[in-house]
């Protein structure tokens, strides 16, 4: 599925939160109790909309992350 290039600057964007707990580390090391910090921590800053997108491409990426293979 392609993808413009607006919502792939807007992923980008999204996971650029998630990198100083979480980036550079294989899928399969992560966990669903680091995931929720790194939520929770954005969410305390007042990003409540942000921390619930994020949540949503967390999902998104686990899932597509199973479906293939990477992650169990």
């Amino acid at each position: 599925m392609a993808r413009s290039t607006s919502t792939i600057s807007k992923l980008r964007w999204l996971l650029d939160f998630a990198k100083p707990d979480i980036g550079g580390r294989p899928i399969t090391k992560l966990t669903a109790p680091e995931l929720l910090d790194v939520l929770r921590k954005i969410g305390l800053r007042g990003r409540h909309e942000t921390a619930n997108r994020l949540r949503s491409t967390f999902g998104t990426i686990f899932r597509y992350a199973i479906v293939t293979g990477r992650a169990v």
